[in-house]
């Protein structure tokens, strides 16, 4: 199938459901879906290159989060 008709398909399929739920789901996927296609860009090489170098300060500094205060930061804003 081409792409107008996976569209096409999908719409008919979306106007028979009935579960308020599965739609939630679909259009969280559909967010999720726009957010990724507008954020993700690969990096220039000067890019990534300015990045690893300040990476590598960071660690070198001691400049550093543990993965667990990571984790709850984001359980903490979540709940709020």
């Amino acid at each position: 199938m081409d792409l107008k008709q996976e569209i096409e398909f999908i719409k008919q399929q979306l106007d028979e459901v009935e579960d308020e739920k599965l739609l939630n789901i679909i259009r969280e996927v559909l967010a999720y879906g726009k957010m990724k296609s507008k954020s993700l860009k690969p990096f220039t090489e000067e890019e990534y290159l300015k990045r690893h170098d300040e990476s590598v300060k960071a660690i070198q500094s001691g400049n550093l989060i543990a993965q667990e205060e990571v984790v709850d930061y984001f359980k903490r804003k979540k709940e709020q």
